[in-house]
């Protein structure tokens, strides 16, 4: 028996150690609420910063809430009651399920949704929306029961450097009101997301405008004021676009149109050639430079 059981020992010790070496080295992962590092980790990121703040100005979205919206120029804005709760890849889909969890809490009066082209697919990160609310507002202990040991070896160390690098596009840098704006200087700037996709082989779903629609009427219901962003291309890659990316381009547009002009809520649609490359790192990404500019912009066309 003692044998047996010296045996099952080390067999089992590589499965404490392992861990416990990650743990210490890197920390602890952010909690497994969905297959998104980026929602995880800032999810994390209002539970440890943000539950108990006055929140006026919610941001929501993909990467271009993210990164494209300036956070200082929001701050400033809005007497710092300015909260962004966008991750990598969100749709709109999962926007809306959002709003209505974080409305319950923060009841905001104005939500900012900066989008791109590309999040009207119908990509999903698998978030447990349930185990969301809960993890933020009630039990925060029920996360623990989806991690395994595979995904705390991996998420780990991708958190750890992740949340130190502001080099790269997956840069988690969160500042203090959760957004990231992309610092320019030394940036490593990928030359395929530089050249940008051809917007052709998106798959848009009309799913995702139908949520659209949700959030509209939501808002529009809880008395919050929405506004919506079209995220616009570096200059030359829009000027680059032929007539079918147009066409594409312009019927997203107008789909997004009549749905936000049904209840007089506010879209903003800038001029795609106004904005030059050098404001960019990739074809929709802005520099944190680009971002401030864009974001007055933007805010000179909200009353």
């Amino acid at each position: 028996m003692k044998k047996f059981i010296s045996k099952l020992t080390m067999i089992s010790l590589p499965f404490i150690i392992v861990p416990i070496i990650f743990i210490v080295r890197f920390g602890y992962p952010p909690p497994k609420l969905s297959s998104s590092l980026s929602f995880n980790a800032k999810i994390l990121f209002i539970k440890e910063n943000h539950l108990q703040s006055e929140i006026d100005v919610l941001a929501i979205g993909s990467s271009m809430s993210l990164n494209n919206l300036h956070t200082e120029t929001l701050k400033n804005k809005f007497d710092n009651k300015f909260l962004n709760i966008s991750s990598w890849g969100q749709n709109i889909e999962e926007d809306f399920r959002l709003i209505k969890i974080f409305d319950s809490h923060y009841k905001p009066r104005i939500i900012i949704i900066n989008s791109g082209y590309m999040d009207f697919k119908n990509n999903s990160k698998s978030i447990d929306y349930n185990l969301v609310e809960n993890y933020l507002f009630e039990n925060g202990n029920l996360v623990y029961r989806n991690i395994n040991l595979k995904y705390l070896i991996k998420e780990s160390k991708d958190y750890f450097l992740k949340k130190k690098d502001t080099l790269n596009y997956t840069s988690l840098t969160f500042d203090d009101c959760g957004g990231i704006n992309l610092q320019k200087s030394n940036f490593n700037i990928d030359p395929k997301r530089w050249e940008g996709i051809d917007i052709k082989n998106l798959q848009l779903n009309i799913n995702q405008y139908n949520y659209l629609d949700s959030i509209s009427q939501y808002c529009m219901k809880k008395n919050i004021k929405l506004v919506f962003i079209q995220n616009p291309f570096r200059k030359n890659y829009y000027l680059n676009l032929d007539d079918q990316a147009l066409n594409l381009l312009g019927t997203h547009i107008n789909k997004i149109k009549s749905i936000l002009n049904k209840r007089n809520q506010l879209f903003i649609n800038p001029k795609f050639t106004f904005w030059e490359d050098s404001l960019f790192i990739d074809y929709s990404h802005f520099s944190k430079e680009g971002s401030k500019y864009y974001t007055e912009y933007c805010l000179n066309k909200i009353n």
